[in-house]
């Protein structure tokens, strides 16, 4: 009970560290989110480099490929720090 009256108190207050329902009725907190989004990553690299390839074309399209090489860099080092499908994972 008192948990719970220090997380509504910290959402009525602004702070942006509340936690988030989820659907089973338990609250997941950022960490949480973050550590199942890397997990889910890990098991579908493919998917993961065609997000990224996905992003990054849509960053050439809107600014009319001005930046294509940097844009390519970035996708290149989020790919190389995500681990992407033609890589393996760090270990």
């Amino acid at each position: 009970m008192v948990d719970r009256w220090f997380e509504d108190e910290a959402v009525r207050a602004g702070d942006r560290r509340r936690r988030v329902a989820t659907t089973e009725g338990t609250s997941m907190g950022i960490g949480d989110m973050v550590n199942k989004a890397k997990d889910l990553a890990a098991d579908h690299p493919d998917q993961v480099d065609s997000g990224i390839d996905k992003a990054g074309d849509a960053v050439d399209g809107r600014t009319g490929g001005q930046h294509a090489s940097q844009v390519d860099k970035a996708q290149e080092a989020v790919k190389d720090r995500l681990g992407g499908a033609d890589q393996q994972p760090p270990a």
